[in-house]
Parts: C-alpha cells; sequence; structure tokens
C-alpha cells in the first residue's frame, strides 16, 4: 500500500459562453484557439455554427437558436465521440490491448479534438471547413467519423482481452 494517497487532479470549471450560453460551445472553442487569440476562435465557430444551422433547420433566432445550438454539440459528441476505446494492459512480460468504456469528459475531447484535427486538413476558410465537418459527421461520413469507426473495429478486434479488465489485472 503506498503511503501517500492519490491525489485527484483539480479540474478547472468552465463559465459558459456568452452567446449561446453553452459550456461545450465555451469549451470547443478552446480548443480551436491559436496563439491565445480566443475571439477570433470564437468568431470562425459561430459562422460555422450559424451556416450548420441554417442548412439543417433554416434561419433562427433568439431562444430557439440556442437549444438548436446545444442540441447540435450533443449530436456532434454522440455521432463523433467514441464508446469504446482500447488501452494496453501488461501482465507478465507481455502487452496486451484492452477494449474499454471511455469516459464522458474523454468522448467530448476526442470528438472535438477530431473534428478540429479534420477541419483544418481541409481546404477552404475554417469556419467553411468546420461547418463541413459538422455536417458531414451529422450525416455520418466523413474523416471524424471514419475515425470513430477505426477505433470501434480495434475495440471489437480485441474483445478476447476484454475479460483482463474485469480480472483486476493491470
Amino acid at each position: 500500500m503506498p503511503r501517500r494517497q492519490r491525489k485527484e487532479a483539480k479540474c478547472k470549471r468552465l463559465l459558459p459562453d456568452r452567446k449561446y450560453n453553452s459550456v461545450l460551445v465555451r469549451q470547443f472553442s478552446n480548443m480551436l484557439m491559436k496563439d491565445g487569440k480566443y475571439s477570433v476562435a470564437y468568431k470562425h465557430l459561430c459562422c460555422a455554427i450559424d451556416l450548420v444551422i441554417e442548412k439543417t433547420q433554416g434561419p433562427l433566432t433568439g431562444d430557439a437558436k440556442q437549444k438548436a445550438v446545444v442540441e447540435l454539440f450533443e449530436a456532434l459528441i454522440q455521432k463523433a465521440g467514441p464508446e469504446v476505446e482500447v488501452k494496453t494492459k501488461r501482465l507478465g512480460g507481455a502487452t496486451y490491448p484492452v477494449p474499454v468504456v471511455v469516459q464522458a469528459q474523454r468522448r467530448i475531447t476526442l470528438a472535438f479534438r477530431w473534428l478540429i484535427q479534420y477541419a483544418r486538413k481541409r481546404q477552404g476558410t475554417i469556419f467553411n471547413c468546420l461547418a463541413q465537418e459538422f455536417l458531414d459527421v451529422l450525416e455520418g461520413r466523413g474523416s471524424t467519423a471514419n475515425e470513430r469507426e477505426n477505433m470501434h473495429k480495434m475495440a471489437r478486434a480485441n474483445m478476447a482481452f476484454a475479460n483482463m479488465k474485469q480480472r483486476g489485472v493491470g
């Protein structure tokens, strides 16, 4: 037994953004930000959100728009975030890939990371690329959806080692 107890990492609570009153929008814009330019990242994100909502639901204003944005981000996390991932466990000198269920915060982080990564790889302005990536994920196609599917395939392929997690190994 260790002499010192392990301390939990303190997570900084984010305040909701000023326009849509959503913590998810704030977190996404923080991840999108480059060189500390939050206002630029936020502006690009708002333009992308407006494009997506206009294409999917038509022009909205006020409270309906706030609800649509929250629903959009929840749908993006649902369709882009992985449900299971593969982690390596060591047992007697051998390493085994073990599928584990992804925690909620990690799922959000992975979904946002993939969305930003593949939007930046596209050609064009960042808000058009973000909007196109959002639409692709909502339709179940594109690079982000492929990344999620690849992760799920890896987990399914290694289901034989799933019982190692339950036995308390690792």
